[in-house]
């Protein structure tokens, strides 16, 4: 039972680690579209609520990545603590004190004893601890707004963790960015292909197309070949295609 105890307060004795929620506290998410997720962490009584508050846009950071978004903005956030008592152990002490008396009468004897007893009990004082926790809704993005405040999701994960000595596979993390940024890369120059198709079919110059520039700006140009050594060039931007020039 010593051993028990003695782990047990090894364990609380330090504040919550970054981790998934157990006994000690940790995090928990729930997504709630394809980017927005709610992210709650909970210290344990030994957490402040700057560092629960931390973690918790730690680990907001942390799946913006994984998601393959760059950066994030909180729409809603909430902090509270939890208050949680506990009572030490209680310990009870007697001492008994007695008295005999024995008085005799010939061949016969008469004794009586008295006696007391006294005990002391310790412990069972309450001790409160305040549980801090964090939650925020994010919503993720692709790059970073310009009208309103955004979190950039790698500098959270670099600054915090090395704040917290809190070790991530930064690696895994720019592959997960990476590989969006090319599928997201991939679906604008289909989108594009498709608007400049449009193009060349009402300038009835169908017989084929090449992308011949795209970049990470989202413009793309195409060239059509409408026959007889006739062609047009279409130039793409983020939403619409325009004519540009002719042989």
């Amino acid at each position: 039972m010593r051993l028990v105890t003695v782990l047990f307060l090894l364990l609380c004795g330090c504040a919550t680690s970054y981790q998934n929620l157990s006994f000690t506290g940790g995090f928990t998410e729930v997504r709630l579209a394809e980017d927005v997720y709610r992210v709650t962490f909970h210290g344990n009584g030994y957490s402040s609520k700057n560092r629960a508050a931390d973690l918790n846009l730690l680990r907001c950071a942390e799946l913006t990545l994984e998601a393959g978004f760059t950066h994030f903005i909180t729409v809603d956030s909430d902090e509270y603590v939890t208050n949680q008592t506990y009572y030490t152990p209680t310990t009870t002490t007697g001492n008994f004190s007695a008295n005999t008396r024995v008085t005799g009468y010939g061949n016969t004897a008469y004794g009586s004893t008295s006696g007391s007893f006294r005990s002391n009990t310790y412990g069972g004082q309450p001790i409160t601890f305040k549980k801090p926790s964090s939650e925020n809704v994010i919503l993720m993005l692709t790059e970073k707004p310009k009208e309103t405040f955004a979190y950039d999701a790698m500098y959270l994960v670099k600054s915090l963790s090395a704040s917290y000595g809190i070790e991530i596979q930064l690696d895994e993390l720019e592959a997960a960015k990476e590989k969006r940024s090319q599928s997201k890369q991939q679906l604008v120059l289909e989108s594009h292909r498709s608007m400049a198709r449009e193009i060349g079919a009402t300038m009835l110059c169908t017989n084929g197309i090449e992308n011949t520039t795209a970049s990470t700006d989202d413009v793309s140009e195409w060239l059509l070949d409408c026959g007889d050594g006739e062609e047009l060039l279409v130039s793409c931007g983020r939403d619409s295609c325009k004519l540009r020039a002719s042989n």
